[in-house]
């Protein structure tokens, strides 16, 4: 009954129960017998929790839409936002069909109605091309449509001319919310249910960060962005204890820089030198990250050297050299390293020197100047650019006259979700293979956008939009609480607007419940293949993602951001698991996935591009480094695979005198011998299970590389071999289904039929003999709840390489065999008597090459 006379109770809860138990006594007259106070006392007591559940759960919790019969509704229909009223503006005009269909949404304007869907539709234009005179260059055009520029213009170059003149019918405005209560509305441009343009934000309210002041300037190389990067480098220096660590601030300094001096009165081009560093106390000075493309270049050569040490012509080097010259000037500082400038070219001796350093180069720069949307030379660092496009665009207004004392607004502009990713991470500088390594070894990179200055450091990614910083934190475990979410409820929505504000990432009634489920998918139309879609769904629930932050950057609490996670663990922690998220071997492939999606000039540099990466990681754990995998981790490091079966054999000129013939570059065990989206699956489904290795099938008995002998990978290919002992199954039968192939294992209980991966898409296994080919069997991998005997979802798989016979004979007469892909048997594909079978095959010791 302390139930009912609990403190704190409303009015109306002991109301509701004096009339009540005044009916209940009444009806059962307890005073005149035993039984029927018994009676009176057992629906009393059952009244209670009937009653109090219900209070609680339908009438105290404002957030019903998980409940019976709320949640046969609750993703399609919820309470609207207040009304507010249209803006219009003749600063930056919208056309007609932006108005329309802005003005009318229930969504963002809010309805008197008491629900509204949280999908809507809005017919647009009939065909793409009617899009791009609204979307024209804001540089170009003072009627550019604002709302049809961002739906367009964010999208890649690619995209845009694939969709120029294909036939999509007409075109819809899909505006939705993806979840009830939400403050964010989101519009993008869709044919039937395929989106086509990126997403842009609808949300009431000012931004949680305003923009800085060069978001106000007509070009990046203003005095605002300058100011802007200097207070980054401030902050990061003062604040960030790991990126200080990563810098290597007393290490040895570059053989040589160039000096950049003002320019003399009456000159607008700033001096500069090269100066050797032998005599030169520490100093401090910037490195620059650029692409060179196929113009030639000014290059320090033996015969200009002496000249370059009196003085460099300005004009005669790239753009991308000036703009990194007047930048230094622009920071404070006086010294720049530059591949081109500082390393003597065509001179192999000086240039193995150099090499051999080029880790101490960027991570003992102060900052790395990055001309990330440059594909060559010439492209510069520096862009103009309308800033009115960047800034929020006032839509609506919580007062009718727009002008009233501390009304509020609602607004569009470009999601940041893909912001970042778009214009640094998918950039021209970054899809090059050497780049990677100085990205990731540079302690702070100012990165030069195609429509803003963006920066990166060890602890913190911004940009001009966002100064205060995106965090990266993982989804979907990302709350302030260490990643250890409690069972909170959200009484109103001021709670949950606050909640969002700070990336906490909601479901509907309690933050828990998105412990076990996988994130929404956020559409982006630059993504993989449909067919794609559940890997990739996958994949980033176990990777990082950027919010917004207002914390101060001295609150940096995580140990590093972004794709640098996975390269500060592998240094810094001891691994004991083998499979899942926190293994070395998952940590390792996040790196070589992002890096094996880079393009080479050469395919003899597959490895030698992350040499400084792997080198670090090899002293810090002494690790054994065998040609992009790792000798203390090789079982699981050979489970890769190629993502889009879009794999080629990676070959290279055979150094013998007047040979044409073309050899591979390393071994076909390792990812590094393919060029192609690499993958590994070796982490549960999502946050709710765990992974290990149950059995290891295989064992590996050696592995040996053959170095070159003036011991230069770079110009002589990596053979090696891998003994490894496992059962050796021959399958009877390779078949495809659509872009999916299947491999029948024979001599098995009714050769069961297992998903098989290629490496190269050109071969075919169906055409080569079946006597050539075996399946080698690696590990059974186990997943589950809690490992118990009793968990029903516990399931297994067993993956294992697809090898193809090779005409030689290896050591004591074992066979030999080159990989052909990856194959991986489950539970659904494989009864338990094949799967005792192959744990209980006999094994054969085989070389793979």
């Amino acid at each position: 009954m302390h139930l009912i006379f609990t403190l704190g109770m409303s009015h109306t809860w002991h109301i509701l129960w004096a009339v009540l138990l005044t009916g209940l006594w009444m009806l059962y007259q307890p005073k005149l017998w035993f039984i029927r106070f018994l009676a009176f006392a057992a629906t009393a007591t059952f009244l209670v929790w009937i009653v109090y559940t219900f209070y609680v759960f339908y009438w105290v919790n404002p957030d019903r839409s998980l409940l019976f019969p709320f949640d046969l509704f609750s993703g399609y229909l919820r309470a609207p936002k207040e009304q507010w009223h249209p803006y219009n503006s003749e600063d930056r005009p919208l056309c007609d069909l932006c108005q329309k269909f802005l003005h009318k949404s229930k969504l963002t304007m809010g309805s008197s109605l008491p629900l509204v869907k949280l999908v809507e539709w809005y017919p647009f234009y009939d065909t793409i091309e009617k899009i791009r005179p609204q979307a024209d260059s804001p540089t170009s055009s003072s009627t550019t449509c604002f709302v049809c520029h961002l739906l367009w213009f964010p999208m890649s170059e690619s995209r845009r001319e694939s969709l120029t003149g294909s036939p999509l019918g007409p075109l819809k405005i899909k505006v939705w919310e993806e979840r009830p209560l939400s403050s964010y509305t989101y519009v993008q441009l869709h044919s039937g249910k395929k989106a086509l343009g990126s997403r842009l934000l609808v949300h009431r309210g000012d931004c949680s960060q305003q923009p800085c002041r060069a978001m106000d300037e007509p070009a990046t190389n203003s005095t605002a962005h300058m100011d802007q990067a200097k207070s980054w480098i401030a902050m990061c220096q003062e604040n960030h204890t790991l990126c200080k660590d990563i810098a290597k601030v007393d290490s040895r300094l570059p053989t040589r820089l160039i000096r950049v001096e003002p320019p003399v009165p009456g000159s607008s081009v700033p001096r500069i030198r090269l100066v050797d560093t032998q005599k030169m106390n520490s100093t401090s000075y910037i490195a620059l990250s650029h692409c060179w493309g196929k113009k030639k270049i000014f290059r320090l050569l033996q015969s200009n050297k002496e000249e370059c040490y009196e003085a460099i012509d300005f004009t005669k080097l790239s753009k991308n050299m000036q703009d990194a010259a007047l930048t230094v000037l622009g920071l404070g500082y006086s010294y720049l390293w530059i591949d081109s400038l500082c390393i003597i070219q065509e001179d192999k001796e000086d240039w193995d020197k150099e090499s051999r350093t080029m880790a101490d180069v960027y991570s003992g720069a102060v900052c790395t100047i990055a001309a990330t949307s440059s594909a060559s030379s010439e492209g510069g660092c520096f862009r103009e650019r309308n800033p009115s496009y960047l800034q929020p665009f006032k839509i609506g207004s919580s007062s009718e006259s727009n002008t009233e004392v501390g009304a509020e607004s609602i607004y569009v502009r470009f999601d940041d979700m893909y912001d970042f990713e778009r214009h640094v991470d998918k950039a021209p500088l970054n899809t090059r293979g050497w780049v990677f390594q100085e990205r990731m070894l540079s302690p702070r990179i100012l990165h030069f956008g195609s429509r803003m200055v963006y920066w990166e450091c060890w602890q913190r990614s911004a940009s001009e939009a966002f100064p205060l910083g995106y965090t990266n934190k993982k989804y979907p475990d990302d709350f302030r609480d260490n990643y250890s979410p409690t069972i909170n409820w959200i009484y109103n929505r001021a709670q949950l607007e606050q909640a969002e504000r700070d990336s906490q990432s909601f479901s509907w009634a309690y933050k828990k419940s998105i412990k076990n489920r996988p994130p929404p998918p956020a559409e982006d139309p630059d993504d993989t293949p449909k067919e794609r879609e559940n890997w990739i769904k996958r994949l980033r629930f176990w990777q990082d993602i950027r919010k917004a932050s207002e914390d101060s950057w001295c609150l940096d609490s995580t140990k590093a951001s972004g794709f640098r996670v996975a390269f500060h663990r592998l240094q810094t922690e001891t691994f004991t698991e083998k499979v899942g998220p926190s293994s070395f071997t998952y940590l390792w492939y996040e790196i070589a996935e992002a890096y094996a999606r880079s393009e080479l000039s050469y395919n003899k540099d597959k490895l030698v591009a992350i040499a400084s990466m792997s080198k670090l990681i090899e002293e810090k754990h002494d690790y054994t480094y065998v040609a992009g995998i790792w000798k203390e981790s090789l079982l699981t490091d050979l489970l890769w695979f190629i993502r889009e079966g879009e794999g080629r054999r990676l070959t290279m000129q055979s150094s013998t005198e007047n040979s044409t013939q073309m050899i591979p570059v390393c071994p076909t065990w390792t990812w590094a011998s393919v060029e192609g989206k690499i993958g590994i699956d070796l982490v549960p489904e999502n946050a709710r299970y765990s992974i290990r290795v149950s059995e290891e099938i295989a064992e590996i008995q050696d592995v040996s590389m053959t170095i070159p002998s003036d011991g230069d990978a770079s110009t002589t290919p990596l053979s090696g071999r891998l003994q490894i002992r496992a059962p050796l199954l021959r399958r009877s039968e390779a078949t495809r289904r659509g872009r999916a192939w299947q491999i029948q294992i024979g001599d098995l209980h009714k050769s069961p039929r297992v998903r098989f991966l290629p490496d190269v898409e050109a071969e075919d296994p169906s055409a080569i003999p079946l006597d050539t080919i075996a399946c080698l069997p690696i590990l059974e991998l186990e997943t589950s709840v809690n490992f118990d005997d009793a968990d029903e979802d516990t399931e297994w798989k067993i993956q294992g390489l697809v090898l193809k016979r090779c005409n030689e004979a290896g050591q004591d007469g074992n066979p030999v065999f080159e990989r052909l892909g990856l194959f991986i048997a489950d539970h659904k594909s494989l009864s338990r008597k094949a799967r005792r079978a192959i744990l209980d095959s006999d094994k054969t010791t085989v070389e793979v090459v």
